[in-house]
């Protein structure tokens, strides 16, 4: 299962955060493993097919204040590409 998160404030890190806890029970409840492959907050994103650490994209958030490298002006478009 495949996760995009659109909107990295207080709800997204903290679904990232439940997802880094609970990724083995969601694994088992639904048979696959559940992958963020982007994220974006209100200046920045980040895209991986392979997956990214959630963890890691929330520790970025609290250090750098953005969750990625990639600065946007079309959220649809970086939606449409990743």
């Amino acid at each position: 299962m495949r996760m995009f998160i659109c909107g990295f404030g207080t709800v997204g890190q903290g679904f990232a955060e439940v997802l880094a806890s609970k990724g083995g029970m969601i694994r088992d409840r639904f048979g696959e493993e559940a992958v963020i492959t982007g994220a974006m907050d209100s200046r920045t994103y980040v895209c991986d097919p392979d997956g990214l650490d959630p963890l890691a994209l929330v520790s970025r958030k609290k250090t750098e204040h953005v969750v990625g490298d990639r600065t946007y002006s079309d959220p649809v478009k970086v939606l449409e590409d990743a």
